[in-house]
């Protein structure tokens, strides 16, 4: 990438000292290294609530998520077996609320970490990770916490994360969030919300295509692909419309 290219990128310059050797590594792909480092005996809920390293809040608050679905938990202790943080999450999880249907299990107190790691840390990727996270989880306050961040947050990956999270819950709330969103930001002055808007309105057209919401997004994706007069959010418009465009050729799962 380009000096240039690397200085538009969403969040650029934010990265704390402390965090340059692990900046550059994300949070999910991380499935041994989401639990191993915070492996010093600290429960994950513990360390995303009061670690002081950016990046094992980060990565607690995807293990958090990839715990609790099906199969994720065994995954992780598979991973990183003997690993004390996951084994006592995972005690946690089983003393926690049973979710329906489908075995997945997350307790409300990892709940309540990820909204207020979402809310409160001073860290971009951080709140990116929790949105994120909050995605899987679900429930009536994660729906609440992601639509006050796709609204306020100052940050293009942590409204982008919220956008996406909302997109996997669905429902009126989520949609009526995401329209909102899209409408109020498509032709903003700030490229960041632009881009935002983009990821919003992706997540409206999926959800609702044949609906008029779903119709005025697509064709604001349309618009920013062919001429928002910034390329990066031209670029991001146009991988939108191609995902929907899979979507729409093979369903929600591509073969």
């Amino acid at each position: 990438r380009t000096a240039e290219a690397r200085a538009r990128a969403p969040g650029a310059g934010d990265s704390p000292a402390a965090g340059r050797g692990h900046a550059g590594k994300s949070g999910r792909g991380m499935r041994c290294e989401s639990s191993a480092k915070i492996g010093d005996g600290t429960p994950v809920i513990r360390t995303l609530q009061g670690s002081s390293a950016w990046w094992k809040r980060r990565d607690a608050a995807a293990a958090l998520a990839e715990a609790r679905t099906p199969g994720g938990r065994e995954a992780l202790l598979q991973a990183c077996e003997g690993d004390e943080a996951a084994e006592a999450f995972l005690q946690a999880s089983e003393r926690g609320e049973a979710a329906e249907a489908s075995g997945k299990a997350v307790t409300p107190q990892a709940r309540e970490a990820l909204i207020a790691a979402l809310r409160n840390d001073d860290f971009y990727v951080v709140r990116a990770t929790a949105a994120e996270s909050l995605g899987s989880v679900g429930g009536q306050e994660s729906l609440g916490a992601l639509v006050s961040a796709l609204r306020q947050d100052n940050k293009l990956s942590v409204r982008a994360a919220a956008a996406r999270a909302l997109g996997a819950l669905g429902g009126p709330e989520a949609i009526d969030a995401l329209t909102e969103h899209f409408h109020g930001h498509m032709h903003s002055e700030d490229w960041q919300y632009r881009c935002s808007a983009v990821a919003a309105a992706g997540e409206v057209a999926r959800l609702e295509p044949s609906s008029p919401a779903g119709v005025q997004a697509r064709s604001a994706l349309q618009a920013a692909a062919e001429g928002d007069g910034d390329a990066f959010v031209m670029e991001r418009a146009k991988r939108a419309l191609q995902a929907i465009s899979v979507r729409s050729r093979w369903g929600a799962t591509p073969p």
